[in-house]
């Protein structure tokens, strides 16, 4: 039988944040703090995932015109 491995990402906006990361090898998981671009794309390209999901907002809020620029807009209304 075929090993069923899935990646799951939580993003953050900034390499000075964590990423959450959670792979998932048959029925073992195991879950990480990664924050840069470079290691994500190290494990997942050493662990070939046949599925990798990501949490991250598509787009910034009414308000926000970029990541950087801090005001009273959130990403999500339960930030």
């Amino acid at each position: 039988m075929k090993t069923m491995v899935i990646v799951g990402l939580d993003l953050t906006g900034v390499e000075t944040r964590p990423t959450g990361y959670c792979e998932f090898v048959d029925m073992n998981i195991e879950t990480f703090l990664i924050y840069t671009d470079k290691e994500i794309l190290e494990r997942i390209t050493r662990i070939q995932p046949v599925i990798v999901a990501v949490d991250a907002p598509l787009s910034l809020p009414p308000g926000r015109k970029t990541l950087g620029g801090r005001n009273s807009s959130h990403l999500r209304d339960c930030d």
